[in-house]
């Protein structure tokens, strides 16, 4: 890129250093040009005084010729004006016309002077000047034709140097153009390789890109690999924490358990699940215990009470039954005899009657008395069974009591036992807790150093490709800067070795026409001076 930047510099340098030569031939050519309109305003305000002059020398020739009096033919006409105007043609008579011109105007001044001097001479004396004056005249005037031959002769020279100075020009300028156009090509050429450059940058820049993307792609899928290798992982870790808090709650409560049964066994011969099941077993035992002796308790009340009632319902029975019996026996006979048709007279009627009457009466007693037995009956069973309730509540607050000591006993057991064991279990739980960090550290450790590897694996991937495409792109940059300074190294020698031939051409061609301008000087001073 420097050596872009260089022959963009120099392309520049060269554009200005030929602005440069234009404005200086421009300022030649404006010189000229003023040189031209000097001269040329210079033979104009000569042919002016030419004319002037002319007009003085005719009035002064017919004031002479009205005095006298003769009509004599006019002097040929001087030829300085035509002269004059033809050097307005070629300024570059006008240098060899001033001496011309100059003397001509001494001349006629003195043709004037004489005149005046001389008003009162005669006619033949100023005859004799005038022709003199127009002798002087032609001479100048033949001279002046021989110097305007040589002038011509010289301009043409001069009109050929010019020529071919202005071919050497021209040849120069298309040598410039050619140059200009070489550098035109040149450029182009610098153009069009900068945009192959470009264009291989850029292409190299989009196969960075798309490997660049590719090798995001490539780690993007070995995350989420990784990503989804880890989320099994993690899975079956979580199976296994799962599986493995079982396992230690397992081994927990088999620890809690043997660590109860080594502490019963230190302290009984029984186990801590044989004394549960002994103490459950005594419990069932005292349970059944009580309820047999609260059964036992029941039965022997129970059956004296039924006993002692049976044997009283049975008396009362019995002796009812007997009384009955002797009642209804008693009326049976009495209706037999009735029956029988007893006719003892009223005197046995109203003994029967009697007896009927006393029979009834002993009926109502018997049933009284019965009445009196069941209520007495009643009444003792009645007792009875407040005193067995008293007696069943009594042994029911001393079972509840045993059972409450031996439940408070066997709850402390219990709660010392699930003690031990959260003991243990929070023992095996921290245990499990140390075990699933240090796995997942590991875990974690393992997938940093894989990821590192990837990472440091992209990376040398990465500045491999970057060191190619800059090995390259250097390669591709070295390779232009030596074919564009080889090209401005010979655009520039070309258009040195052009520029030193125009300035030489240039500086020969003022030698010469300075030389030539001397020499034609020279000459015309040494013919005037002749």
């Amino acid at each position: 890129m420097a050596s872009a930047t260089d022959a963009a510099a120099r392309v520049r340098d060269l554009e200005a250093l030929n602005d440069q030569l234009a404005e200086r031939l421009q300022k030649l050519m404006e010189r000229a040009q003023d040189a031209q309109a000097k001269s040329n305003a210079r033979v104009a305000d000569l042919t002016s005084q030419n004319q002037a002059l002319q007009q003085k020398i005719d009035m002064l020739l017919k004031s002479r010729l009205k005095r006298s009096g003769g009509a004599p033919p006019p002097p040929a006409p001087l030829q300085v004006p035509t002269a004059a105007v033809e050097c307005q043609t070629s300024p570059a008579l006008a240098p060899v016309l001033a001496p011309h011109v100059g003397e001509v105007l001494s001349l006629q001044g003195d043709v004037a002077a004489n005149g005046d001097a001389d008003a009162g001479a005669g006619e033949d004396a100023v005859q004799e000047q005038l022709e003199a004056a127009q002798e002087t005249i032609s001479r100048l005037e033949t001279e002046l034709a021989a110097v305007r031959q040589e002038h011509a002769d010289q301009a043409a020279a001069e009109a050929q140097k010019a020529a071919e100075q202005q071919d050497r020009i021209v040849a120069l300028e298309a040598q410039v153009d050619a140059t200009a156009a070489e550098k035109s090509a040149l450029v182009s050429d610098y153009d069009a390789q900068l945009a192959t450059l470009r264009g291989d940058l850029s292409s190299a820049q989009s196969t960075h890109s798309d490997r660049f993307a590719s090798l995001e792609a490539q780690l993007t899928d070995t995350q989420s690999a990784h990503a989804d290798t880890i989320a099994t992982l993690q899975a079956q870790l979580a199976e296994s924490q799962t599986a493995a808090e079982t396992i230690v709650s397992l081994r927990a409560e088999i620890a809690s358990l043997q660590s109860q049964l080594a502490d019963a066994r230190s302290a009984a011969p029984a186990t801590a699940s044989d004394e549960v099941d002994s103490l459950r077993a005594e419990l069932a035992r005292v349970k059944d215990r009580h309820a047999a002796e609260l059964e036992a308790a029941q039965k022997p009340n129970v059956k004296n009470l039924k006993r002692n009632h049976a044997k009283k319902v049975a008396e009362i029975k019995e002796s009812h039954a007997a009384a009955l019996a002797a009642v209804e026996a008693e009326l049976a006979s009495a209706r037999e005899s009735l029956e029988n048709g007893d006719v003892n007279g009223d005197g046995e009627a109203a003994g029967g009657d009697a007896r009927l009457a006393g029979l009834a009466e002993e009926l109502d007693a018997v049933k009284e008395e019965l009445d009196a037995v069941k209520a007495a009956h009643e009444a003792e069973l009645a007792a009875a069974k407040e005193e067995h309730a008293k007696e069943v509540d009594a042994l029911k607050a001393a079972h509840a009591s045993d059972l409450d000591q031996l439940t408070s006993a066997h709850a402390a057991e219990v709660d010392a036992i699930k003690a031990a064991h959260a003991d243990a279990l929070a023992d095996a739980l921290a245990a499990a807790k140390a075990e699933h960090d240090t796995a997942i550290h590991d875990l974690t450790t393992a997938h940093e150093s894989v990821i590192a590897d990837l990472c440091a694996a992209h990376a040398v991937e990465l500045d491999r490709v970057r060191a190619d495409h800059a090995r390259a792109l250097a390669d591709l940059q070295d390779e232009h800067k030596l074919t564009l300074a080889a090209a401005l190294d010979q655009a520039d020698g070309d258009l040195d070795v052009a520029q030193a031939a125009w300035h030489a051409e240039r500086e020969t061609l003022a030698h010469e026409h300075e030389a030539a301008l001397a020499a034609l000087r020279a000459e015309h001073d040494g013919a005037f001076a002749a």
